[in-house]
């Protein structure tokens, strides 16, 4: 069962019950992309993703931006990290 939570007044909902092992399609995959852009950020609960099922399930949403200037998973210039890491230990 998919259950939907609103993640603030202003933007952002999560998604519970969705199983991105398997590439979103149909109703499915239109309710994220509605979701998505409706609320600016689409939290996909509860995933263990390795590099290739995430970029099968995120190709959904259309072709990701490379952009070879940010580090990615060796061999899927799509995946990076998004990390304050670097700048929050300081």
């Amino acid at each position: 069962m998919v259950r939907w939570t609103r993640l603030g007044n202003h933007m952002g909902i999560a998604v519970d019950g969705v199983d991105l092992r398997t590439k979103p399609e149909g109703a499915l995959a239109a309710e994220l992309r509605q979701a998505l852009g409706d609320h600016q950020v689409l939290a996909i609960r509860g995933q263990e993703l390795d590099p290739g099922a995430y970029t099968a399930a995120m190709s959904i949403f259309g072709d990701p931006e490379i952009r070879p200037e940010i580090p990615h998973v060796e061999g899927f210039p799509a995946v990076t990290t998004l990390s304050s890491e670097d700048r929050d230990t300081k």
